[in-house]
């Protein structure tokens, strides 16, 4: 049997009070080597091409009120000036904590050598805030009140890039509200860098490392390791400094199409009650138009 609400309500927040390092650490989602424009919008660039991806992440499934995400990212890209433009869209609930976030970004990409560019990305938006935390005991002093933020978003991206690497600094969320001393909205600072090697005649391989820095939380990396049979079928794995382990599977097909899933567990946590201490990704990334056909392993 499932832990009823309140009680699933009550592990969250404790998780999140007693635990620091379990929070969110600005966005973190295990499939970031196919998809980093939500980590820095100058990852649009790297295939000229229009893109439209989805990604769907549930935290210790089986526990009602564990944190789930959802994003949608959108972009176009413009040729006659190199650059592209889109949209970020992301929803993340954590029991009786939500947050919602829309921002529309301009990257532009510059080349500086043969085969390599570097894009600039700057992004704007809003994002809310809302927590109802005297539905887990308005006696409780802890929980008596509720808490809402609106605020402006602004961010900044670099991405180095050629046909086989990418290498970039971002930081995608500052709030424009001062005073603000919620932990979940601090910013994020990353540094990301990955590398296409051949290694053979219908293989691919693709290292990637994404480093991610939160104010009062400990730095985390992941490294990741992904092996592309005929460019189409993916299979990686994703490690984390948080010991959190993950496998994940991709395929593209029609040339424009990839479709991915990742299953990830901690090996420092136990089962949580009947639920458990893994997490599950749903992807669906697609490309279009642009001056370069077909999908970009980077």
């Amino acid at each position: 049997m499932k832990l009823n609400i309140r009680s699933a309500y009550f592990l969250v927040v404790s998780l999140f009070a007693a635990a620091p390092v379990l929070a969110q650490q600005g966005y973190n989602y295990n499939q970031y080597m196919n998809n980093l424009t939500p980590l820095n919008p100058a990852y649009a660039a790297i295939g000229e091409s229009g893109t439209a991806s989805a990604l769907a992440r549930k935290q210790w499934v089986g526990i009602e009120g564990s944190p789930s995400t959802v994003f949608f990212t959108g972009s176009l890209w413009l040729p006659s000036i190199k650059s592209s433009a889109g949209l970020i869209v992301a929803n993340e609930e954590a029991g009786i904590e939500k947050q919602f976030e829309a921002q529309a970004f301009f990257a532009k990409s510059v080349s500086l050598a043969e085969n390599t560019s570097l894009s600039v990305s700057v992004n704007a938006g809003l994002r809310r805030f809302n927590a109802n935390y005297n539905e887990l005991d308005s006696g409780d002093p802890k929980f008596r009140e509720n808490t809402t933020e609106t605020s402006g978003l602004t961010g900044i991206g670099l991405l180095l890039h050629g046909s086989r690497f990418y290498a970039g600094l971002s930081v995608p969320r500052i709030s424009l509200k001062k005073g603000n001393d919620l932990q979940l909205l601090k910013p994020g600072y990353y540094a990301m860098g990955g590398y296409l090697l051949d290694a053979g005649t219908t293989l691919k391989l693709k290292p990637a490392i994404l480093f991610s820095y939160v104010a009062n939380l400990p730095l985390r990396t992941d490294v990741s390791v992904t092996a592309y049979l005929k460019e189409q079928l993916g299979f990686g794995v994703n490690y984390g400094s948080n010991r959190e382990m993950a496998g994940i599977l991709s395929y593209i097909f029609r040339n424009n199409i990839g479709i991915g899933y990742s299953y990830q567990f901690s090996a420092g946590a136990e089962n949580l009650g009947q639920g458990t201490n893994s997490t599950q990704e749903v992807s669906l990334n697609y490309r279009f138009g642009g001056t370069k056909k077909g999908f970009s392993l980077l």
